[in-house]
């Protein structure tokens, strides 16, 4: 069943379901330009970026949009984390790739048995074998939220400091555009926000809940200008 919502709330879901079509179109735009551009190897992996953008995109779909207009099922927040992991090992991967290739694929590694540990959590969850408690399985997105953003800010801060002219530019627009989109995804799937969109927004959470399909906007533009996506 399909709650009531107010006007504000009416709003911010149709906010956030043009910040995922944008987000989905992005991701798209940079598979695009891989397959387009094959031979030259640093646009090749792009396509990694574009399908983290994609499985981000399905992931707030998923929850919290969904997971509101659905009357809070439980097991779309579920998938929607279990999706936004194959999204951050996506991103991993092309940083592991193409920014730090001497990493040897060990973040991606711990990223893809982040990945099996929270599937099989959620499945023994299930059927009430206590391998890891709800409350684990939700603090592993948000600690891979955070290990992503710190991967992600030492090298382009570290590119930043060491480079010149457009290529110091350009590390500066990933930076920003990785904040944005972190703050829009972390911020849209606030508990408390999402109650206060179902219940009625106002103040405070009415601001904060139009700010993160905001912040995705804002950010998007900047990662692409930043990776070089051209149309």
């Amino acid at each position: 069943m399909i709650p009531v919502l107010d006007f504000s709330s009416l709003i911010v879901i149709i906010l956030m379901l043009l910040g995922v079509s944008t987000i989905l179109i992005c991701g798209l735009l940079f598979v695009r330009q891989s397959i387009k551009y094959s031979e030259e190897s640093r646009v090749k992996w792009l396509a990694f970026v574009g399908l983290f953008l994609i499985f981000a995109a399905i992931s707030i779909l998923l929850h919290p949009v969904l997971y509101i207009l659905t009357d809070s099922q439980e097991y779309l927040s579920y998938i929607s984390q279990g999706v936004f992991i194959a999204a951050m090992i996506m991103l991993v991967l092309y940083m592991d790739r193409v920014v730090y290739p001497s990493s040897r694929n060990i973040f991606t590694i711990v990223y893809i048995v982040s990945e099996i540990i929270f599937i099989l959590g959620v499945i023994l969850l299930h059927y009430g074998v206590p391998f890891l408690s709800s409350g684990i399985l939700a603090l592993i997105v948000p600690l891979g939220l955070v290990g992503v953003g710190l991967y992600m800010g030492v090298l382009y801060i570290k590119i930043a400091i060491q480079s010149q002219g457009q290529a110091r530019k350009n590390a500066i627009y990933v930076i920003l555009g990785g904040i944005s989109l972190a703050g829009a995804y972390i911020l849209s799937g606030l508990k408390p926000i999402i109650l206060a969109i179902i219940t009625g927004l106002e103040g405070f959470f009415l601001f904060t809940a139009i700010i993160a399909p905001v912040l995705a906007l804002i950010g998007l533009p900047l990662l692409a200008k930043g990776l070089d996506l051209s149309l």
